[in-house]
């Protein structure tokens, strides 16, 4: 997985649009307010998204589209 600098997050953002309204923590990390890291599964259109922000991981996306199983998409996950 890539690890976007903060310029880059709009690449992300439509796949953690669902998200962002629930869980504020998304929407402060995408909007600089609070510290975090967004990994995508590809720079450009990605397809899989995983943000962090110390207390807790959100992954979204189209999982499907990234690999054939979740072993797949595991190899993506960066440790």
């Amino acid at each position: 997985m890539f690890l976007l600098e903060q310029a880059a997050y709009p690449a992300a953002q439509s796949l953690l649009k669902g998200f962002s309204s629930t869980h504020v923590a998304i929407a402060a990390v995408l909007d600089g307010i609070i510290e975090g890291e967004v990994w995508v599964d590809r720079p450009v259109e990605p397809r899989v998204v995983l943000l962090a922000n110390g207390d807790a991981f959100y992954l979204a996306g189209l999982p499907d589209e990234a690999g054939d199983s979740f072993a797949d998409l595991r190899e993506l996950i960066p440790d």
